[in-house]
């Protein structure tokens, strides 16, 4: 990141997007942080945005209030702007449901998961053994997370 003087204002030079291209024609952001949901994010007037709706706005235009942006091809990192589109939120949980991602997206499907299924397993085997802080560092994770699991918060879904 480049940062240039001028006067007593400092002036953030944007980084670069870089992407590459896969099979289904989605421009998969390769350059940006991904947030926990799983989407790439933008620094834009020092607030973090979902870079999807920057594209939209730079190649498309303005998004209107109370409105999101969907991705037409289902992929969260994707930021060609032929694959995104505007809708409500409504319209985007029924595109969810209708394409079954409400299902698919627990566990290691989900974007932001940092475990494996075996890994969670092997977890609960060690959660009466070794303290969960412990455990956490093995696995690179926060003991909180390691608390989720065995309350059950996270990965609910997987039985021993």
């Amino acid at each position: 990141m480049l940062i240039e003087v001028v006067g007593t204002r400092r002036i953030k030079k944007r980084k670069p997007i870089e992407y590459h291209i896969n099979e289904n024609g989605c421009w998969i952001c390769t350059s940006h942080y991904i947030d926990n949901d799983g989407y790439p994010t933008i620094c834009c007037n020092w607030r973090q945005r979902k870079m999807s709706r920057y594209i939209y706005e730079r190649f498309v235009g303005k998004i209107p209030n109370k409105l999101v942006i969907r991705h037409k091809c289902d992929t969260r990192n994707c930021i060609n702007p032929e694959h995104l589109e505007v809708g409500t939120s409504k319209e985007n949980t029924n595109d969810m449901i209708i394409r079954g991602r409400d299902i698919k997206d627990c566990g290691e499907n989900n974007g932001a998961a940092k475990l494996t299924q075996n890994e969670v397993n092997k977890i609960r085997t060690e959660l009466g053994t070794k303290a969960m802080t412990l455990i956490g560092k093995e696995y690179g994770v926060s003991s909180r997370c390691i608390r989720n699991i065995r309350d059950n918060k996270t990965w609910n879904n997987i039985k021993i």
